[in-house]
């Protein structure tokens, strides 16, 4: 460890984009319960669902497990 600086600010900006990516997440899902409880057309679903994927950071969507273990499968 010779760049304790480096690491510390590094490891600050890893959070502050885990805080964002939470955020947008927590965002996304509160919308998309908030539309499956209004019962809205497919139409107005698929419109939200792109609306919420233009302003969030990728990935911040709610998934299943089957795309996760898709993703950490082709990770490794």
């Amino acid at each position: 460890m010779d760049e304790p600086f480096f690491y510390l600010g590094a490891t600050a900006l890893v959070g502050y984009f885990c805080w964002i990516w939470l955020a947008d997440y927590r965002r996304n899902v509160r919308a998309l319960a908030d539309a499956a409880l209004d019962q809205k057309p497919v139409a107005d679903a698929i419109r939200l669902a792109r609306q919420i994927g233009e302003d969030t950071l990728p990935g911040a969507m709610p998934v299943g497990l089957p795309t996760v273990g898709i993703a950490v499968v082709g990770t490794l």
